[in-house]
C-alpha cells in the first residue's frame, strides 16, 4: 500500500468514530523514521452544542444599547469569520493583541 493510500485509509477509518467531527493524518519524519501523525476535532452531540451555544451567544451585548445582540446576527458573524479565516489557507496572520474573535 502507498504512503498516500495509508494517510487516506486513516483519516477515513478516524472520522468513521461516532465523536469524531473531523480528521487529518499527515506524514513525518525521513527514511527510516517516517510516521503518520493523526490530529482529530472531536466531535460535539447536538445537545451539548446548543446549550454551549447559548451560554457563549448569551453573554454579548450591543455597545451602544446594551441589549443583547440576536442570536441569528451572532450566528451570521461566527460563520463569515469562520469563511475569512478557511480563505486565508493556513498563512499566518498577525493578530492584535487587542483584537477578540468570539466563537460558538
Amino acid at each position: 500500500m502507498s504512503e498516500l493510500a495509508r494517510v487516506f485509509e486513516t483519516e477515513a477509518a478516524l472520522r468513521n468514530y461516532p465523536n469524531v467531527q473531523d480528521a487529518v493524518v499527515t506524514v513525518d519524519g525521513d527514511a527510516e523514521s517516517r510516521r503518520l501523525l493523526r490530529y482529530v476535532l472531536r466531535g460535539t452531540p447536538a445537545a451539548e452544542q446548543t446549550t454551549t451555544e447559548q451560554a457563549h451567544m448569551s453573554a454579548w451585548q450591543d455597545s451602544f444599547t446594551v441589549a443583547p445582540i440576536p442570536r441569528a446576527e451572532m450566528r451570521k458573524w461566527a460563520e463569515e469569520t469562520v469563511e475569512r479565516m478557511r480563505a486565508l489557507e493556513g498563512r499566518t496572520v498577525r493578530w492584535r493583541s487587542d483584537a477578540e474573535l468570539g466563537c460558538y
